[in-house]
This record gives structure tokens, C-alpha cells and sequence, in this order.
């Protein structure tokens, strides 16, 4: 798939990745710009020093000794987005013993296609699916001469990306390895209907990972979390189960399936579920292309497709560009460039988003809302928040719609006063506005360069420059840049 053809029509915008990309020496290609770094030792990103070996007993790579590593620590990302903190990064040096394997101070490194094979069996075999390891990415892998890619169907431990890439993946075969065959992940138990990259995930943590040029085509259908609802497809993850955390991540790629329910879709997480669990969603980004049969609705998010009942929240520092087009939906559809749907009654955070959504569909609903909320009585928070797009009925209707480019400044208030906020209304002047945002909004533009002005001049003042490139903001960007 071309990446350039996946630009957003409209506004277009950019977060500016600091994080794990910008390291030197091993990893320079991933450099997208020059930024002050804590001090290194003894060269330590040089390419001699990252030299991978096999471990024998266990057939993933390994760092030499003494070779030290980065990945975002979602412990600095509260100090650093407040200031007191002057990275969001650690360095963490490898020090391997004789019993340490599989530890941060020795991880698992996956280098080649065949590791990461390798890295889906190991987790798939393990009854705790990776709770308490670490695995890092070693380099960018290229999965376009592979066959048939597999997903991690199950992973509760740590994955740092090291700001490599994962490309070229085509999934069209859900299988899981049972410690003897491959065999199909079904339509109940096992991944109980979650579908990503990985599949299901419990306390994990994800840092520094690009996906790109993916197609997740076709999964199998399944109401196991909830009835009439599924499959819960992500970019990075279908559902996510207790405190977890996807920190500087970001998806390109497109989404394709069928379902007779209620199907959930969203560029990094698909869904959150369970009771009592926090998620944080840190500056990653979107790129993602969904076609979506459902006779059901569905619900379609550019960050987050939904987050169940009992869970805490937060997104922060995202952007996300979703283009939906929906088949056979006689239901409203739910399509958000931030969150498709927030159902809780915890508290959630929404802070510094910018996206758009251009949808497809017979039915008219929610495109181009940054956020729908239902039913809930938290206390919401939505700060400096920008979004637009656009709608047709086909993809021949020449009559297609611009919306209202939305903002949302430093606003708090209870959810449950808007309830209703997922009904949208169409003016007189066919533009397709979301009751709730216009009643809240300070600031309502009908034009993307007003939309861009606004957002370039919170740079600085709401926006943090140390994450956000103003020059970026309207323009264009890779997964990896």
C-alpha cells in the first residue's frame, strides 16, 4: 500500500515525535529531527555496541552486555508534559547474569522476521503470555516476503519498539500457536473476539512501536465479550484488560470486515474493557482506512473505539486522519476522530487532539465528532481538541459535505449533562454538527484554515512545543515521521 495516498483530504497535522526515535548511531535512520538528549555513555548507541546474538535457549536475539537501550517511561510522561520533567525517556543498561533473562536488564530481542515468529509462539505458550518480561524491537522488519503474518493473540508483559517499524503486514489467517500446531483462533475464548496486532492484552505495556502499510482483513466473527457486539478490531490492539499503556506508538494501515453485530474499530486500541483498569494513550498517531459491513452499528474511532463502563481513561497528545466507508449499516454510525464512545463512570481525559474523519455511508451519524459520550455521569475532561471532515452517501456522491471544524478548549464538565451529545443535527446549511460539541464550544469554525490558525497558535501556550511541531500542524506525515 503507498503511504501517500492515505493523506487526509483536509486538515492534516502532526505530532512531533521525540521519544525513543531520536536516539544516535544503531537507530539514526528513525531521526526526524535534532533535539538536545541526556547524556550518553561510551557510545553506547553506536552500531558495535548494539551487536544482537542468539540466545541458544531460547532462539530470540540479545543485546551485548553493558549496550544500553531507550524507551518512553510512562512514569515521566505526567513530569514532562507538566515541565518538571526534561524527558519523557529512560536510558536503561543491559547487565546480564546468569538467571536474568527475559528482565529488563536482559531482554528479548526480536531482529529478524523469524524472531518475531519466534516472539508469537514463545508468548502464545506461556500461561502468563509475557506477564513480568521484556521484549524489544532490534531493528525495522519488513514482512512483505512472509506468507502468512501472525498476530500475538495474548500479551500481559512490556514491548519496547525502540522507535522501529513493523511494515508490509497482511493478516488474513487468525491463528494462534497452542505449544504443538497452529490452529485457528476461533470465534470464542482465546482472544474472545480481539483482533490487532495483539490481540488481547492485560497490564502491558507498549512503547515505541510503528506499524505501517498493514491490512487487517477478515477476522473471525465473535460476540465473546459482550453479546451482539464484535469483533473488536485495532491498529495496535483489539481490547485492553487492566492498567496498560501504549505510549509513542503509531499505526498506518487499513481495516476490512463483516459482521452481523455491533463492530468496534479504532486505529491503536479497539476497545477498552473490564472493570477498575487505567489506560493511557500517549502521542501516537492514525492513519487508518476502515470499510465496514454491519447491519448493526458500528463504532469507529481514529484513538480509542470505546471504553467500557468502570474504566479510567486518558488520551493524550494524539492525531489521528480516519477515512470510513460503510457497506450495509441500517443503523446510526458512530465514526470519531478521537474516541468512537466513552461509556463510563470514571473519570476521562481527552487533551491535545487533532484529527479528521471523512465517512462513507448511507446513514448519517457521528462524523467528525472528536468525541461521543453515552449514558455516563463522569466527569469529563476535553482540552484543546480540534477536529473536521467531511461526509457523502456513496462513494459517487458528488454532493459531499463538509463539516464544522470543531473545537474544544479547556472545557470540564459532567458527561451526563449531554448525554445526548452522539445525536448530530444537519443545518440549513447541510453542514452536520454534534449537539453537544456546539452547545460546549467556545470556538466553532466552518473552514479548515481558521481551524489550523487556532490550533498552530495554541503552540506553545496549551500545546506543548516540546511535543507538538507547530510547523507540522496542516501539513503532512509518515507513521514514522
Amino acid at each position: 500500500m503507498n503511504s501517500k495516498k492515505l493523506r487526509a483530504k483536509y486538515l492534516k497535522c502532526a505530532v512531533l515525535i521525540i521519544s525513543i526515535c531520536l536516539i544516535l548511531g544503531a537507530i539514526s535512520a528513525c531521526l526526524p529531527m535534532g533535539i538536545s538528549m541526556p547524556e550518553l555513555e561510551n557510545n553506547a548507541f553506536s552500531n558495535t555496541s548494539m551487536t544482537i546474538t542468539t540466545n541458544e535457549s531460547d532462539g530470540l536475539g540479545e543485546f551485548n552486555d553493558g549496550y544500553s537501550y531507550v524507551y518512553t517511561d510512562k512514569n515521566k510522561v505526567a513530569g514532562y508534559r507538566a515541565g518538571t520533567e526534561d524527558f519523557d525517556i529512560t536510558i536503561h543498561k543491559v547487565a546480564k547474569t546468569s538467571n536474568n533473562r527475559g528482565t529488563q536488564d536482559n531482554p528479548y530481542v526480536i531482529a529478524t522476521t523469524a524472531d518475531w515468529e519466534t516472539f508469537v509462539k514463545y508468548v502464545s505458550a506461556d500461561s502468563d503470555h509475557g506477564n513480568g518480561e521484556y521484549f524489544v524491537l532490534g531493528c525495522d522488519l519488513d514482512f512483505s516476503s512472509v506468507t502468512t503474518f501472525r498476530m500475538v493473540p495474548l500479551f500481559n508483559g512490556t514491548f519496547y519498539g525502540m522507535g522501529h517499524s513493523l511494515s508490509n503486514i497482511i493478516c488474513d489467517t487468525w491463528q494462534y500457536w497452542n505449544n504443538s500446531n497452529y490452529v485457528n483462533i476461533g470465534t470464542s475464548g482465546y482472544t474472545d473476539g480481539c483482533y490487532g496486532l495483539f490481540c488481547k492484552i492485560t497490564g502491558a505495556t507498549i512503547t515505541d512501536l510503528i506499524v505501517k502499510d498493514y491490512s487487517y482483513l477478515n477476522p473471525p466473527v465473535s460476540t465473546a465479550i459482550a453479546p451482539s457486539h464484535g469483533p473488536f478490531v485495532g491498529g495496535m490492539t483489539g481490547v485492553i484488560y487492566g492498567d496498560s499503556s501504549i505510549l509513542n506508538c503509531h499505526t498506518q494501515g487499513e481495516i476490512n470486515y463483516t459482521t452481523s453485530y455491533y463492530p468496534f474499530v479504532a486505529g491503536i486500541v479497539s476497545a477498552q474493557y473490564g472493570d477498575n483498569s487505567n489506560l493511557l494513550i500517549y502521542r501516537c498517531s492514525v492513519e487508518l482506512d476502515a470499510t465496514i459491513g454491519s447491519s448493526l452499528s458500528p463504532y469507529i474511532g481514529g484513538i480509542l473505539g470505546r471504553a467500557f463502563a468502570g474504566n479510567s481513561t486518558s488520551v493524550l497528545d494524539c492525531v489521528a486522519n480516519l477515512r470510513v466507508t460503510i457497506t450495509s449499516s441500517n443503523q446510526v454510525v458512530v465514526a470519531c476522530s478521537a474516541v468512537s464512545s466513552f461509556c463510563n463512570s470514571t473519570p476521562q481525559v481527552l487533551e491535545n487532539f487533532v484529527g479528521t474523519v471523512d465517512m462513507i455511508s448511507s446513514v448519517v451519524g457521528n462524523p467528525a465528532s472528536i468525541v461521543c459520550i453515552q449514558n455516563t455521569s463522569s466527569q469529563m475532561s476535553i482540552k484543546n481538541c480540534y477536529a473536521e471532515g467531511t461526509y457523502a452517501s456513496s462513494s459517487t456522491d458528488t454532493a459531499k459535505k463538509s463539516l464544522y471544524a470543531m473545537t474544544v478548549s479547556n472545557s470540564s464538565f459532567a458527561s451526563s449533562s449531554f448525554a445526548s451529545s452522539c445525536n448530530s443535527v444537519q443545518n440549513s446549511n447541510g453542514y452536520i454538527t454534534s449537539g453537544g460539541y456546539v452547545r460546549y464550544n467556545g470556538n466553532v469554525y466552518n473552514s479548515s484554515d481558521a481551524l489550523i490558525a487556532k490550533a498552530k497558535s495554541e503552540v506553545g501556550n496549551n500545546f506543548s512545543s516540546k511535543i507538538w511541531d507547530v510547523n507540522k500542524i496542516g501539513g503532512s506525515y509518515d507513521s514514522d515521521n
